[in-house]
Parts: structure tokens; C-alpha cells; sequence
């Protein structure tokens, strides 16, 4: 497992104090935030995450209900923000249930794909872990406390993708995603959920594949502006959907914008490029390769599309700290000054049904190691596809009323940086 630290540490020993220093959140405008978070990682025992390759680590209750994989599973080069949130504290590890799968999308009969999906996810949620029939609770392979749980989501970046790539329009599937994300918060929360963590879509646009293909950018940049606006929207409406929930909203634009706009400051090189000999690489996230302009830790970017373990790591971090009782959230949603906007979607680039070329292959699988890859650490695998099928039944209708003061938006617009 990933090194136990509050602060992390690259391969030369440096260490990455994070304090956050600006707190606003341009992607989730009119999301009301209160004086501290409500979710407190340290009164947090255990994690149940949902999403795609961004949160996914090959963990499959099917093999084992405590069989939990290393970095052979991820798409990051090494570990992934979940198991670094998981382990920050040696004196308090959190059990975590990754459920996430690469590829993912919210629903495969919205949006065409085969991985398996939010839906799917939810009901192998259902099956193993469900309070108080799952599988896994009857037979004692595991516990959890509703109270100190955290339940975290990170998904669309596939829905906008696959989209992207089926030639389909965003904007007319919007409505049945986010239905599709009513149904499966009703069955978690029916099955105990209480805690949320909900994490916006980050700035695709700026990876190297969507890049590559410039009528693409733009089209990207708004589908994400719209994803993320309706995420805000949804997750102001979850305390009055379901009583006794609390909600976290995390907008990761300001976190990859800062990093891409001032990489040295956080220990990167490499912003728009990457390796492809560290791409097809598992479980060795120290490697050097000299065919490599960089060590692997110092690329943004592990492969076209998914950014490398240190940035997982960067990260966890960010959210750890967001999600300390030491933090005092500033209640505002404002922009910070000194970061990029967030483009603004318009009704003309969501709605026209005339696509750029869409000719982007997202890669959402392990790799195998090449023959130049001769390190030793770690050892090299597959994805695991989580779990049980079939999907949860329909819960609460989905609603826009009731916002309450239980939700933060937070964006990081700086942080303090300290070499050891």
C-alpha cells in the first residue's frame, strides 16, 4: 500500500506540505457552502468509491470481500487518490471498498459501452455490503457504521467521452444520466449511505488525447462545464431527497488548472506530453527509463488520457485537507482571480448536432509491462471488472427544492509548497 503520510514523498525525498490557501469553485456557481465541511475524514472508518478509471484498482468482491489489489489494478502508473486518502494517517487507516471500474459510465443503455457501470456498481454495493442483508455482513467479512462512512463518487468523465466518441450529444442524455444518478444515491442511501463525497469532472479538455484532436477541445470544455453544472445542481438537492445526508462536493477544475498552470510548484515537469514506455508500465511508480525525457513522477500526464500516481497522490492530499476538522471553508463560490475560467457552456456548442471528427480511442485498461521496464517493484496485472449485474430499483423522485447549507464546493487555487 501507498506510503502512510500526511505530506506526500516523490523518489529524491521531497516532501509537499499542502495548505489551502484560496478556496472557490468556478464550475459549481450557486452550490452554498457553510462554515466548516460536515464530513470529517478523521471520524471516517471506511470508504465505498463508485466511478471509472480515474478511482477504479481491480478490487472485486467476487475474489474476496477483504482481497484488496495494490497498484496493478489502476491506470495511473502506481496507486490512485483512494488508497492514498485511504492510508494518509498511519494511526488511523480507513478500510476501503473500491468498487469503481475502468471504463465506467453512469448507465451503458445511456450512454453505449460495455464496463461495468454506475448501475452495476451500485447494485454489487447492494449485493455484498447493503445494510443489513449484503452478503458480506451476513457472513462477517465485514462491518461498517453508517455514521462513519463515506461513500465517494467520481463519475462522468466517461459519459462524456463515450458520448464524444459514439457521436452522441451530451446534452440530450444529460436528463437520463442524472436520473440514472437519482436511482443509484436512492439505493445506497436504502442500503445505509449517509456520507457523500462527490467529486466534479475534471478538465479533460486539457489531456493529451483530447488536445491532439483540436475541434474536439472546445466541445469537451463545455460538455464538461454542463456535466459538472448539474452535479452542483443534483448534489444541492440530496439532504432534502434523502434526509440525514451530507454532501462534500469537490471540484477538481481548480486542482488540475493550479497544476497545469504552475506545475514546478507542486514538483512536476511535464504538463502536455507523456511517456509511452511509462504507459504500458504496472506497479513501478519510481521508474526511470532513459529513453524517457522525465522520471515517471515528474509527467502530469501517465498516458493520453489519465494522470500519473503523483498527481493521485497531489490530490489526496488536497481532499484530506478539504476534509480536515482544521479547515474553515470560506462561504463563498467565487472564481479565484488567479486561475483560468471554466468555459461556459452555450446553447450553440451543446446542442448542435454536427460533432467534430470524432477519431479519440480513450484507453481505460491496465497495460502489460514491456521488455525495457526492468524494475522490480510492484508486480504487473489486469483491471478487475467488479462484482455482481443487474440494477437497483428506482428510489426517491429526483427534485431541485430543499437546498440546504450541507454542501461544500471546494476548488484549490494554491498551495503552499515546502522541499525537504
Amino acid at each position: 500500500m501507498p506510503r502512510s503520510s500526511r505530506g506526500p514523498t516523490t523518489a529524491s525525498s521531497r516532501l509537499l506540505t499542502l495548505v489551502l490557501l484560496l478556496i472557490g469553485c468556478s464550475a459549481f456557481r450557486g452550490v452554498r457552502a457553510q462554515a466548516t465541511p460536515s464530513i470529517v475524514l478523521d471520524d471516517i472508518d471506511t470508504i465505498f468509491a463508485f466511478g471509472d478509471s480515474y478511482s477504479a484498482t481491480g478490487y472485486n468482491p467476487a475474489l474476496g470481500v477483504n482481497n484488496f489489489p495494490g497498484m496493478e489494478g489502476t491506470v495511473s502508473g502506481g496507486y490512485i487518490w483512494l488508497q492514498y486518502l485511504s492510508t494518509l494517517n498511519s494511526s488511523h487507516p480507513i478500510t476501503l471498498y473500491d468498487l469503481a471500474v475502468s471504463g465506467a459510465t453512469t448507465d451503458n443503455a445511456i450512454v453505449n459501452d460495455t464496463s461495468d457501470d454506475f448501475n452495476t456498481q451500485t447494485a454489487t454495493f447492494s449485493k455484498y455490503f447493503s445494510a443489513p442483508n449484503g452478503q458480506a455482513l451476513v457472513t462477517n467479512q465485514a462491518r461498517w457504521d453508517p455514521a462513519r462512512t463515506l461513500f465517494a463518487v467520481w463519475m462522468g468523465i466517461n459519459d462524456i467521452g463515450r458520448a464524444y466518441q459514439n457521436n452522441q450529444n451530451l446534452t440530450d442524455l444529460i436528463p437520463a444520466i442524472f436520473d440514472q444518478w437519482n436511482r443509484n444515491f436512492a439505493a445506497l442511501y436504502a442500503g445505509g449511505a449517509r456520507n457523500f463525497l462527490v467529486l466534479g469532472v475534471p478538465p479533460t479538455d486539457q489531456t493529451p488525447l483530447v488536445q491532439s484532436v483540436p475541434p474536439a477541445v472546445p466541445l469537451f470544455a463545455a460538455w464538461v462545464g454542463q456535466y459538472n453544472g448539474e452535479i452542483a445542481s443534483y448534489a444541492n438537492s440530496l439532504p432534502s431527497l434523502f434526509p440525514g445526508t451530507s454532501v462534500f462536493v469537490f471540484d477538481t477544475q481548480p486542482f488540475f488548472r493550479a497544476l497545469l498552470a504552475s506545475p514546478r510548484a507542486y514538483g512536476f515537469v511535464d504538463t502536455t506530453t507523456y511517456c509511452e514506455d511509462y504507459s504500458v508500465v504496472q506497479g513501478m511508480p519510481n521508474l526511470t527509463l532513459p529513453q524517457c525525457t522525465w522520471p515517471m513522477s515528474e509527467y502530469v500526464w501517465w498516458n493520453n488520457y489519465h494522470p500519473t500516481w503523483a498527481v493521485h497522490r497531489l490530490l489526496a492530499n488536497v481532499i484530506a485537507e478539504s476534509l480536515s476538522s482544521s479547515t474553515s471553508p470560506s462561504p463563498t463560490t467565487s472564481s479565484p482571480s488567479s486561475l483560468p475560467p471554466t468555459p461556459t457552456p452555450t446553447s450553440s456548442s451543446l446542442s448542435s448536432t454536427t460533432f467534430p471528427s470524432r477519431s479519440l480511442s480513450i484507453p481505460t485498461t491496465s497495460p502489460t509491462a514491456t521488455a525495457s521496464a526492468t524494475a522490480t517493484e510492484g508486480a504487473n496485472g489486469s483491471i478487475g471488472l467488479g462484482g455482481g449485474t443487474g440494477r437497483p430499483k428506482s428510489g426517491a423522485e429526483r427534485g431541485r427544492g430543499g437546498r440546504k447549507v450541507w454542501i461544500v464546493a471546494l476548488g484549490v487555487a494554491g498551495v503552499a509548497v515546502m522541499v525537504r
